[in-house]
């Protein structure tokens, strides 16, 4: 894949571009070539993408590789994923206990009523 083999060309700036008319595929290529493994593996610290376009006049090709980005380690960015997961994991743990907690309170507040309105109608009755 020629443009995979660009980004292991022994240049200092390893910034790679695509350019071209909407709709022809740019975004497709971009994630496939990010998620391929080769290169995935040829760049350990991790991928920083992002999309320069009418939404951002006035950035040139030559600002962006000015830019200096820190990423953390790919241990760390593992680290953090792992972390997010937990917590997403007891947000969803926490989501069901809501749920059911809304269940309870709903058949508690239909048993207070039931049973005010009973004991009133069994009042009136005597």
């Amino acid at each position: 894949m020629a443009l995979r083999n660009t980004l292991f060309t022994a240049s200092a700036n390893r910034n790679t571009a695509m350019q071209g008319m909407g709709g022809i595929g740019k975004t497709v290529l971009a994630e496939a070539i990010c998620r391929d493994e080769v290169v995935q593996q040829a760049f350990p610290d991790g991928i920083f993408w992002f999309a320069i376009g009418k939404e951002f006049p006035g950035i040139s090709r030559d600002d962006v590789n000015q830019f200096v980005f820190a990423l953390p380690s790919l241990a760390e960015q593992r680290r953090i994923i792992a972390k997010v997961d937990e917590l997403m994991m007891l947000c969803d743990q926490l989501e069901r206990k809501l749920r059911t907690s809304d269940l309870y309170h709903r058949d508690l507040i239909e048993s207070v009523l039931y049973h005010l309105l009973h004991d009133r109608r069994r009042r009136q009755d005597n």
